[in-house]
């Protein structure tokens, strides 16, 4: 474990391979190499950005709720990436897939329960995330 400043403090997350290899790849495009140090403070350079849009300007205790990710959505994004996973399906280029494919990804997601995948399947309906063509074949909105 690196040893941390006085004024420093651990924060452990976990963020997707994906934006960890984009952060990566700014940071030497930024600053030409990538030495010690150079991670940490961008990240603390993000999180003082992202608090300070997020702060109202009136009072500290008033967060402005701007764009915030319901649970719902957290939860389409893996049934979208187990569906790119199993089935290769990119959804850049796709729009329309089998009914099975949610069904399967909500199962592996969330519970193999039917009560389960029928209601996350309403749940992805009434947000507008996907919209029913047949029984069997869906369009991927969201």
């Amino acid at each position: 474990m690196p040893k941390l400043g006085k004024d420093k403090v651990g924060l452990y997350v976990s963020i997707s391979k994906e934006t960890e290899k984009a952060l990566r790849e700014l940071i030497m495009r930024k600053y030409g190499d990538y030495r010690k140090g150079y991670l940490s403070y961008e990240v603390e350079c993000a999180l003082q950005a992202w608090i300070a849009t997020h702060k109202s300007t009136q009072t500290d205790s008033t967060i402005n709720r701007i764009n915030p990710l319901p649970k719902y959505y957290l939860v389409w994004q893996d049934v979208k990436r187990f569906i790119e996973q199993r089935h290769g399906v990119r959804f850049e280029e796709i729009h329309e897939i089998p009914a099975k494919f949610i069904r399967e990804a909500i199962a592996f997601v969330r519970g193999t329960d039917k009560r389960t995948i029928k209601k996350w399947l309403k749940v992805f309906t009434e947000q507008k995330l996907i919209k029913w063509i047949t029984p069997e074949l869906v369009e991927v909105v969201g």
